[in-house]
């Protein structure tokens, strides 16, 4: 009897892990990223200090990587001198990844005016800041250097000068940190896919992608391939009755090399 019960155990587990074997997958799973590489987006507003000047802006990055802006800053005082300037200005930059390493690189374009020790004057220049994100505060660290140019028309008075290389630091948006979620919504005729995906980042934006596919019955592996504007993705996976288990990942999104 004792026997009997065993065989009816060892059923009924195999039955429990027949129900759990992988096959085609067909509905729609989304699936925590974590142990994937992070997805960025430097898209928001920010806060800069950059010796006297006070700088405030937006930026807008597209499925590429590039991203643009436009800002505002003020200098009130500098170097003991009576300087007062209101200055707007345009950016434009790319972020990029390799390995585990997500740089950021921006150009300023600056213009505006106000006074120099009680003179109206006009001014001009370009700032380039390099900097490197570190992914536990979440900042981005580098170095800007630049040039200025500072115009007196009443006194027809022109002056260029470098803006030494400094160091500098800003804070990513407070509901950007890497974190993302893929989900898969495949349809499968013959053990052929087509079907969608989407990434969803965790400041909430939206990479769209479409779907196709091929499934093993004899691995019962999942190759899929996942394309959309600035996003290319190959996966390799398994559809369990538990959802999909990724294996393998490689491809690109938002400028960014995406592994695992």
């Amino acid at each position: 009897m004792k026997r009997f019960w065993g065989w009816m155990a060892a059923g009924a587990l195999a039955l429990t892990l027949v129900g759990a074997q992988a096959g085609v997958g067909a509905g729609t799973y989304t699936v925590d990223m974590a142990g994937v590489d992070e997805l960025w987006d430097v898209s928001g507003h920010y806060h800069q200090d950059l010796e006297d000047m006070s700088l405030d802006y937006t930026l807008n990055m597209d499925p590429s990587g590039k991203f643009t802006g436009y800002g505002d800053a003020t200098v009130s005082g500098f170097s003991g001198y009576h300087v007062h300037l209101d200055i707007n200005f345009t950016l434009n930059g790319t972020l990029k990844s390799s390995g585990n390493t997500v740089k950021v690189d921006m150009t300023m374009k600056l213009s505006g005016s106000g006074t120099v020790q009680g003179y109206a004057v006009t001014f001009s220049g370009k700032i380039s800041e390099s900097m490197a994100l570190n992914m536990l505060t979440r900042q981005l660290v580098g170095t800007a250097s630049g040039s200025m140019t500072v115009a007196v028309p009443s006194e027809r008075v022109r002056e260029t000068a470098k803006i030494p290389k400094m160091v500098v630091d800003t804070s990513l948006p407070y509901n950007m940190d890497g974190t993302w979620d893929l989900t898969l919504s495949p349809t499968v005729n013959k053990n052929k896919y087509s079907g969608t995906a989407q990434a969803t980042l965790s400041n909430g934006r939206v990479v769209g992608m479409t779907m196709t596919g091929t499934h093993t019955p004899k691995t019962d592996i999942s190759k899929l391939t996942l394309k959309g504007t600035g996003a290319s993705l190959n996966l390799s996976t398994i559809f369990s009755q538990y959802g999909p288990v990724i294996k393998t990942l490689s491809g690109k999104a938002l400028g960014q090399n995406l592994k695992k």
